[in-house]
């Protein structure tokens, strides 16, 4: 068997080949070694065969051996470095053929040519080799292992359940313990599996209260825009209405002088068909003693007819002030949270915060504001709000178009004020929640962070909170409203709106 092995190893590695390839000269190397040694070839000599120093004028073309491939692919091991390691050939074959199953009653191992030999009763128990004797026999006594301890949690064997240190533990056969684990395990995958049953019933359940809600949703705004519609289609009947009123009076004006006009035009054409015909008469006495025409009623003062607008613009304010009724009576109906009116705590801001006089913005000073110091206060560029949310729906809006970089959130005021480092900000603790913007935009909570996709530069931030069902969310406020984050929790607090400023920054509420 040794000298077999020997014709089966590379000249140059000395190893089993891998990849053999032939020379014209007939020596056979791997593809890998022989390649290396071409490539180091002098230049300026002939090339020549590692092992019969055979000369080649030009690198030599390697010829792949088809016939060597397949035998040592056979005689190779599945895995060599493991077959080396543990030496797992077959018991009954004369050369070094790897083992492919072992029987744990015989202690032997088997090929694939024995094993179809290899009795197959139900007592002859097939195991991997690598399975065999190192992991089924006691490192100690060396006998079989037979028995599990579950004090330790560890597979012994007679001497160690009998004489051993496993003497007075609770021990029973390993064919029990197994039993007893995979029905634990079956227990735990059954219970598993129920869960997450229970949770697609959750899912499926909440799947069709959205869609319920988005169906009494569209609903409402159906009717909602029905009724805004009809009312505006009444408002421009009646302004239209109106305009028309107003062109008809104007226009019966203008016709009646237009028929005056005329009136007078015809009469003066009259007078001028007499007058040119006392112009043939001879007698002048006849012409000069007639009365002269002193009728002056032609001449008709030019009057300014224009549509009188105001009645129009009456019209149009009532009717847009029925309108804005109209639709605040049907907003009220869509049960939409209005804007919370939110004021900055001046109590809680950092010394370098300036809170406006208003209360409604704050910014970044270099300057130490001199503020008392006292319990609430942050030594963090924070603030907290002065109003606290803490049951039913809030909705507040945020103005950040004047900070480079921010934080926006909600806390609980018994968040930490005082710490060093950043365990006191908006979102890097288990007290508050937070939308950053500094590099990208992230939300923050407890210092576990998720990406938020962001499209427009951000100028006003919704927030909204749902403090019976536990949401708060933040919404991009744009030409088209973009939903950014919600989080998810069980307030055990009131929640207070929280800002972080950043240098050159400010921000304000609405």
């Amino acid at each position: 068997m040794a000298l077999l092995r020997d014709e089966l190893n590379c000249s140059i590695c000395l190893s089993l080949y891998t990849d053999p390839v032939m020379l014209f000269c007939g020596h056979n190397f791997c593809r890998g070694c022989i390649v290396q040694v071409l490539d180091t070839h002098n230049p300026t000599t002939d090339y020549t065969c590692p092992e019969c120093r055979t000369e080649f004028e030009q690198r030599p073309t390697l010829l792949r051996n088809l016939k060597l491939c397949n035998i040592v692919e056979h005689l190779s091991p599945r895995q060599p470095a493991q077959q080396e390691e543990t030496n797992l050939f077959c018991t009954y074959c004369e050369f070094d053929i790897p083992a492919t199953k072992s029987c744990l009653r015989c202690e032997t191992f088997l090929c694939d040519n024995h094993l179809k030999k290899h009795n197959k009763s139900v007592e002859h128990l097939l195991s991997e080799p690598t399975t065999f004797l190192k992991n089924r026999k006691c490192s100690l006594h060396k006998e079989f292992l037979k028995y599990y301890c579950s004090r330790d949690s560890t597979c012994i064997c007679s001497s160690c359940y009998q004489v051993g240190s496993h003497k007075d533990h609770p021990v029973e056969p390993l064919t029990i313990a197994s039993e007893r684990k995979l029905q634990n395990s079956l227990m735990k995958l059954i219970g598993d599996r129920q869960e997450l049953e229970e949770k697609v019933v959750r899912l499926k359940e909440q799947k069709r209260k959205v869609l319920q809600q988005a169906d009494t949703l569209r609903k409402g705004m159906k009717v909602f825009f029905t009724k805004l519609m009809k009312e505006i289609q009444i408002l421009q009947k009646t302004v239209l209405n109106e305009i028309s009123r107003q062109k008809g009076h104007a226009l019966l004006q203008v016709t009646n002088l237009m028929q005056n006009l005329e009136t007078r035009k015809d009469e003066l054409s009259k007078k001028i068909y007499k007058t040119e015909e006392l112009l043939h008469l001879s007698d002048p006495l006849t012409v000069l003693m007639e009365e002269p025409d002193k009728d002056e009623s032609w001449r008709v003062q030019d009057v300014a007819i224009y549509l009188d607008e105001m009645p129009v613009q009456l019209v149009l304010n009532r009717s847009l002030s029925r309108l804005v009724d109209i639709s605040m009576e049907l907003k009220e109906n869509i049960l939409m949270p209005k804007a919370s009116s939110v004021l900055m705590d001046i109590r809680t801001a950092c010394n370098y915060i300036f809170v406006s006089c208003d209360l409604k913005s704050a910014s970044y000073v270099q300057v130490d504001q001199g503020y008392p110091d006292g319990p609430e206060r942050f030594t963090s560029c924070q603030v907290l709000s002065s109003r606290s949310f803490s049951t039913g729906k809030c909705y507040l809006e945020v103005d950040v178009s004047k900070a480079k970089e921010w934080i926006v959130g909600m806390a609980y005021n018994s968040m930490e004020r005082k710490a060093l480092g950043n365990d006191s900000y908006i979102g890097y603790n288990d007290k508050s929640w937070g939308l950053e913007y500094r590099n990208g935009l992230i939300a923050r909570h407890n210092n576990i962070t998720e990406d938020v996709a962001l499209g427009t530069p951000m100028q006003l931030l919704g927030v909204y909170i749902n403090m019976d069902t536990g949401e708060l969310s933040f919404y991009q406020l744009c030409d088209q409203i973009r939903h950014l984050h919600t989080f998810s929790a069980s307030f055990t607090e009131a929640l207070y709106a929280a800002f972080y400023v950043f240098p050159d920054s400010c921000i304000s509420v609405h």
